[in-house]
């Protein structure tokens, strides 16, 4: 099968042929439809893998902890020799698709094969013609629901995370910093829910396109925006500001307070500079929550891998329960991600869909089509 692959010493990527994943009791084999390139997290991805070693350090001091906690464990040449071999290794790329199970493991009773699903997750929803995907990482698709919608089964449950953290209620106003991807789709999920929204970016174009699809208060950020968003509150301010923007910068935490009334709310779904101006955070008593990715879930292997799932009397709102709310907003048509889509491309030319959202600033998503695509459209002929 073919593959989208990285190679995370110098950021290039190739089209390679690949032995086919190998199926697992926990999970199911399926053939992709369509992926999704993102313009935020997938970008992110290369640009640190087109960084020297000293850059991906000071970019992820994470994994500089979590090597240097290895090296204490099993000596420094162990540890040297384990991050060779992963910065060695080619990496896939992708975490948000739609398709056809092949195949299905011994563990997993609630699906069949030739079923229509949603796949999450990156290493497992790739740009590749064939998946492994854990079953608590997989959807079942309504049938009349396109590939093309499910295929944001990621990036919608992403957004609706960051919702759910908010906490809003029907009538209350929230700002959504940052009109991506992301914040397209949080901002339509805030009004699907009753909430008065108001949206901000930088960026005419995304201003334009949030509007396009029903957020009508959203506005360029300049210098008057606070007066702006005060004035349509009726000097209150705002009762949350979600900020889905990616920036290393500190400005969106600068400016959310500036929005809120008091006792408001702070979401940090973005990557973004964390220095907060400790002076408007405490004297409005502002609480900064953070969105983790999918949803109660993420990280945990006993969940993620082993099909482990958490009761729901205890967690209403699993990453699972998630997607499958997504997807039934995208079947009720209370979302829309087609304008979105900002090309469609086949599988083969994966490359020039980044090549597209590294040069074009008004590109979110590219759809990659594949080979199976055209068998599924002659099926349903």
């Amino acid at each position: 099968m073919k593959a989208l692959l990285q190679n995370f010493k110098n950021g290039e990527m190739t089209i390679e042929n690949v032995p086919s994943p190998a199926l697992r009791k926990e999970g199911v084999l399926v053939k992709n439809i369509a992926s999704l390139v993102s313009a935020g997290t997938e970008k992110a991805i290369i640009e640190l893998a087109k960084m020297n070693l000293l850059e991906k350090a000071i970019a992820r001091p994470d994994l500089v902890k979590k090597v240097l906690e290895k090296s204490g464990q099993d000596g420094l040449l162990a540890t040297a020799s384990i991050v060779k071999n992963l910065i060695s290794a080619p990496l896939p790329l992708g975490y948000s698709s739609s398709g056809i199970i092949e195949k299905v493991g011994s563990q997993v009773g609630d699906l069949k094969p030739k079923q229509k699903v949603a796949c999450a997750g990156i290493g497992y929803a790739n740009h590749a013609e064939m998946l492994y995907v854990p079953r608590n990482l997989i959807v079942p698709v309504p049938d009349d629901l396109s590939y093309e919608e499910a295929a944001f089964v990621t990036i919608g449950s992403i957004a609706l995370q960051g919702f759910r953290q908010s906490q809003l209620l029907l009538g209350e106003k929230v700002v959504v910093l940052g009109l991506g991807l992301v914040g397209n789709i949080t901002a339509q999920i805030c009004k699907a829910a009753g909430c008065a929204v108001f949206g901000l970016d930088i960026d005419q174009t995304k201003v334009k396109l949030a509007q396009s699809v029903g957020i009508n208060n959203s506005f360029l950020i300049s210098n008057d925006i606070v007066q702006k968003i005060q004035k349509l509150t009726n000097n209150i301010g705002a009762d949350a500001v979600i900020i889905t923007a990616a920036t290393k910068s500190n400005e969106p935490v600068k400016l959310a307070p500036k929005l809120l009334r008091d006792r408001g709310k702070v979401i940090a779904l973005g990557d973004i500079g964390h220095d907060i101006p400790r002076r408007e955070y405490y004297e409005k008593e502002i609480d900064l929550r953070q969105s983790r990715s999918y949803g109660p879930g993420r990280y945990d292997i006993q969940y993620e891998e082993k099909g482990n799932d958490y009761p729901i009397g205890y967690v209403r709102w699993t990453e699972n329960r998630n997607f499958k709310s997504i997807l039934d907003a995208f079947l009720q048509k209370s979302l829309d991600v087609n304008p979105l889509i900002f090309k469609k491309l086949p599988f083969e030319k994966v490359i020039e869909g980044y090549e597209i959202l590294n040069k074009n600033s008004d590109a979110l998503g590219i759809l990659l089509e594949y080979d199976f695509a055209k068998k599924e459209r002659k099926n349903n002929i």
